[in-house]
């Protein structure tokens, strides 16, 4: 790299570069106006720089790797409370039931009982610390589902929720099902 520099002016006034194109070089001028720049042999490398040689703009140049995932950044603070929720609208009792009347998972359900005599599923409903719940199908609607071969029905008796499953033959069988109860008028 060769520069010749006039003392008295400060200026660059020229200044060889090496350049990626092979047997070419680079030129630095200073302009009328003070700015620096280079005139590359090779086509679409033109830089300007500022008045003491440093860069001021050049070609945009390939993006970099990523960096490294910056560390986590503070929680925020707990938002406003959500609007209030009609208790009434909610499930009172739920649950799913194995075809030997086992409780696979509930909630406000007591012990579910597999009646034989009258093929039917019998359950009863605890809520309020293990109160016992009066079930009567005017205060209380339920959902009953059961696998795909199978149509649950639902009814009451003896202040007990009813489930009876129905084959496609007609007959009442035994299988696993699962239900859903909501209270429409209150106590």
């Amino acid at each position: 790299m060769t520069a010749i520099v006039h003392r008295t002016l400060g200026a660059v006034v020229l200044l060889v570069l090496a350049t990626p194109c092979v047997g070419n070089a680079d030129v630095l001028c200073r302009k009328k106006s003070g700015a620096v720049f280079s005139r590359a042999a090779c086509k679409g490398k033109e830089v300007t720089l500022g008045p003491v040689g440093n860069l001021i703009q050049g070609p945009p140049g390939p993006a970099g790797p990523p960096g490294p995932e910056g560390p986590r950044g503070a929680d925020g603070a707990a938002g406003a409370p959500g609007p209030s929720v009609d208790m009434s609208l909610l499930p009172i009792a739920f649950g799913h039931v194995d075809a030997n009347a086992e409780l696979f998972y509930g909630k406000n359900v007591g012990t579910p009982i597999w009646n034989a005599g009258a093929s039917q599923y019998e359950i009863r409903f605890s809520i309020r610390g293990g109160t016992p719940l009066i079930y009567f199908y005017e205060n209380y609607a339920t959902v009953a589902s059961a696998d795909v071969e199978l149509t649950a029905m639902v009814s009451s008796n003896a202040q007990k929720l009813v489930v009876r499953l129905i084959d496609k033959d007609g007959q009442r069988v035994q299988g696993p099902f699962q239900f859903v109860t909501y209270l429409i008028h209150p106590l």
